[in-house]
């Protein structure tokens, strides 16, 4: 299992393109079963979420935002496909 906390900082386009790619080649080339991948970058879980979807239909991923309030908190799943974090966002028109 591998876990990168929030690895997308500040890379523009390029760069998150080229992390998502290398992120793709390290699991298949070194064999990791399980990746956890912590991001405040909605870019990048976008990216993310598209490419590897498209790439290899075999590959199981969850994506879930943390939703909190005053009384508790919860992860609820994320749909970047239909979510208004994302559709609302000029970033991707």
């Amino acid at each position: 299992i591998v876990v990168l906390d929030d690895p997308m900082s500040s890379f523009d386009y390029e760069r998150r393109n080229s992390m998502v790619d290398y992120l793709q080649n390290f699991t298949a080339r070194v064999g990791v079963d399980q990746m956890i991948i912590l991001s405040h970058d909605k870019y990048f879980i976008k990216l993310l979420d598209e490419k590897v979807s498209s790439s290899d239909k075999s590959i199981r991923q969850l994506l879930w935002r943390a939703n909190a309030s005053k009384e508790t908190s919860n992860f609820i799943t994320l749909d970047t496909q239909s979510d208004p974090m994302f559709i609302d966002d000029d970033y991707y028109r």
